[in-house]
């Protein structure tokens, strides 16, 4: 169970936790900020795919944000991209 002084982690701490170690935080500062013992940020993070050097971590969460981003957003400034199709015309079938 994780817990620090007999508190249960909230999932709020949960959230912080990825949130932080996917910035490349450590585990002794992501406790420090999210009040949860190193031990229970250690254990949640192997549990949850998010051990390992933090600089690993990053560079694939971020080869996996662009694959899911890529047609969503522009990856150089971040705007939503939106399709044009020029072809629509032509395909409208009422005035074939």
């Amino acid at each position: 169970m994780l817990v620090k002084e007999g508190i249960s982690m909230t999932s709020g701490q949960r959230q912080k936790i990825k949130t932080l170690r996917y910035q490349g935080v450590g585990y002794g500062k992501i406790a420090k900020t999210t009040g949860v013992s190193r031990d229970s940020v250690r254990n949640y993070c192997i549990r949850e795919g998010l051990s390992g050097y933090a600089s690993e971590l990053v560079t694939e969460y971020r080869k996996v944000l662009k694959e899911e981003m890529l047609f969503i957003v522009c990856l150089n400034c971040g705007m939503k991209l939106e399709q044009n199709w020029p072809y629509r015309d032509f395909m409208d079938t009422e005035n074939v």
